[in-house]
């Protein structure tokens, strides 16, 4: 949901700090995704 948010904040956002955080955001987001997709893999029943 946030990075849904984030994305779209980056198409329409008028500051350059704001798209800055936005992108922060989305990254982070990517990041913790991808975290917990190597956990859920490796932690398959």
């Amino acid at each position: 949901m946030g990075n849904e948010m984030s994305r779209e904040f980056l198409k329409q956002g008028k500051t350059p700090q704001m798209k800055q955080l936005a992108q922060k955001i989305i990254d982070q987001q990517e990041k913790e995704i991808k975290e917990l997709e190597a956990w859920q893999n490796k932690n398959k029943q």
